[in-house]
């Protein structure tokens, strides 16, 4: 067969043989099945310009196997089988193949040249036939390079390095994954695991785990790289290796909400730039901008607020103040100053960031949007909702426009225009936002998503507010089954959605399973190795509520007097906190005469 005639110990193969590969060589008929839907719409739509960008490789082979090369059969063999495989991807199993042959010398010099050539084209479909091109072309020499070299060679990896980098722009991480995870293995092979080389490949099988969603593998890779580069590296080199790693350590850190870790990584990443490059780099505006985001998720708002006035400092040294840069920062900001309160200077810093953005971003442009939500919330917290309601739908027309109609994000303004909804006494007009929000977000995040238990529990707080208590029980246990799946039986979410259910059968005079519900959430919340003494004391009054509405105003009184307790004991409450007046009125009104019509409390997630 032909794999037996690549594997043979002889350099010639038999002349029958060679009949028989020739017969099985893919022709350019063959290799078109062999290619994706869009791959042959690529090639059916500029398969002549590819034809021009590889003419030089082409006249190149033909002169090659033309004359007195025609004479040559093995040679002939090597060239063509080793071109026709170039086009196939993946490749791996054509490398495994290039053990035990040894190919003609003037392959060097044939392929070597081709395998640098740049790739002009003059076609509207440019960028697809220079993107094809490139990749059959980086392919040849990967599968080149495994059978001159050989499949463990350094030079093999080097290409394998090419080929990831191209999978990875071309956003196919699985397949980016596997080339640099071989050439990893290569270069750990024959020049070490802590060879400059080594280290550098871990990162970038490292940043493909993280694209593919792989955080903890992710960052087990990274800190290896950390810690080899501590440990080999020195001077300058080491500085900013470190620093760039200490740096995606922290990124994947703060993802995973460990934001104490992550801040001492960042720290020391930016105290190794500003030694390496001084105050006015973008290496340090970078590192410090992570700070303070690391800070504003710690609730140190005014620590965030300086370490972002620095940065932007470094911003508007580095390209003026109208750069896409600045406004980033500006936003920041904005957002910061809204959550202490200060809405009239974060609407002022918005106004600024938005106009930097109109001067230099494009007008459908993801930065545009988010401001433009940041405009909605600002305007929504004032009450002009017309404005909120015109904001969010620009950023909703931008974000379908640039990502399609289901996008995570688009759920994300959807669900910002149902609360103007919602706040304007048009909840019918919510529930139709909220439903498609939760269409797109299960199929962006799947059913046992906590988003997606999110979204539930707001509508069935809309149908409890609109007095359908039978789907807001509906809405709630979903939420509740939901929750469980993605987070355990034990998490306090779930301790919510109990309270939350447990409100509406208080509201409909089913008071048995209304104990049973706030019960459950109360042992869920004292198990918690934090406690929660808020939400147990909001639970404590709602119990105390069914109580007294069904007469057993002696246990009534003593479920809210240990709620008051545990916020006094605790240092948690003041006497005009809502829930330590509700406890007071209760308590006030079983004195005076029996009331069995006071609301419980509801959690909104």
């Amino acid at each position: 067969s032909l794999y037996d005639i690549w594997q043979c110990n002889s350099l010639v193969p038999h002349k029958r043989q060679q009949d028989e590969a020739r017969e099985d060589l893919p022709t350019s008929q063959s290799e078109d099945d062999n290619l994706t839907e869009s791959e042959q719409i690529i090639d059916t739509e500029v398969a002549p310009n590819v034809d021009d960008d590889l003419s030089v490789g082409s006249k190149s082979i033909s002169s090659a196997v033309s004359g007195q090369d025609d004479k040559d059969d093995k040679f002939r063999f090597s060239l063509k089988y080793l071109l026709s495989q170039s086009a196939k991807s993946p490749i791996f199993m054509n490398i495994d193949r290039c053990d035990n042959y040894e190919p003609d010398a003037r392959l060097n010099e044939t392929l070597a040249p081709l395998l640098t050539v740049r790739v002009h084209s003059s076609s509207s479909n440019s960028s697809v036939a220079k993107s094809r091109v490139t990749h059959r072309r980086n392919s040849m020499a990967l599968l080149y390079a495994a059978t001159v070299k050989g499949k463990y060679h350094k030079t093999t990896a080097d290409r394998l390095l090419i080929l990831g980098e191209e999978h990875f722009q071309q956003k196919e991480y699985e397949r980016s994954l596997e080339c640099f995870d071989r050439a990893h293995n290569i270069y750990v092979a024959k020049i070490g695991e802590d060879a400059l080389e080594s280290i550098e490949t871990k990162v970038k099988v490292a940043g493909a785990l993280v694209a593919l969603m792989r955080p903890d593998d992710a960052m087990s890779k990274f800190s290896l790289a950390r810690q080899m580069s501590i440990a080999v590296l020195t001077g300058a080199q080491a500085d900013l290796q470190i620093a760039f790693l200490s740096l995606e350590i922290g990124n994947i850190q703060r993802g995973k909400g460990m934001h104490a870790e992550a801040l001492k990584l960042t720290k020391q990443a930016l105290r190794l730039y500003k030694k390496q490059h001084g105050e006015l780099h973008v290496t340090v505006a970078k590192a410090a901008s992570e700070i303070g985001k690391l800070q504003h998720l710690m609730g140190q708002l005014s620590k965030a607020v300086s370490v972002y006035t620095q940065v932007l400092k470094i911003q508007v040294g580095l390209w003026g103040k109208m750069h896409p840069a600045v406004a980033d920062t500006l936003l920041q900001l904005a957002i910061i100053y809204d959550e202490m309160g200060d809405i009239s200077r974060s609407m002022k810093i918005t106004k600024k960031s938005f106009l930097i953005y109109s001067a230099t971003v494009e007008e459908y442009h993801l930065s545009v949007a988010c401001v433009l939500c940041h405009f909605g919330n600002l305007y929504s917290k004032i009450g002009n909702h017309s404005k909120a309601f015109k904001a969010y739908g620009r950023a909703l027309n931008i974000r379908r426009k640039l990502l399609g109609r289901n996008h995570q994000l688009n759920a994300d303004t959807v669900i910002e225009i149902s609360n103007i909804f919602r706040a304007v006494g048009e909840p019918q007009q919510a529930i139709l936002c909220m439903t498609e929000a939760l269409d797109i977000y299960r199929k962006a995040l799947g059913e046992n998503h906590t988003t997606v238990s999110d979204v539930l529990n707001v509508m069935g707080m809309t149908y409890y507010d609109m007095g359908d208590c039978d789907k807001a029980i509906k809405m709630y246990s979903q939420a509740l089954n939901v929750r469980i799946n993605a987070v355990g039986e034990s998490h306090p979410s779930v301790a919510n959605a109990l309270n939350n259910i447990g409100t509406v059968h208080s509201r409909t005079k089913d008071f048995q399973k209304a104990l049973i519900s706030y019960n459950s959430a109360l042992k869920i919340y004292e198990m918690l190795p934090t406690p929660d003494h808020l939400k147990y004391c909001v639970t404590l009054v709602n119990v105390g509520t069914v109580l007294r509405g069904v007469g057993d105003f002696e246990k009534a009184e003593q479920v809210f007097r240990k709620a008051l307790d545990i916020c006094f004991d605790n240092a948690m409450l003041d006497e005009a906190h809502p829930v330590v007046q509700k406890a007071r009125r209760s308590l006030k009104a079983m004195d005076a005469a029996p009331y069995r019509n006071s609301e419980p409390w509801k959690f909104s997630g």
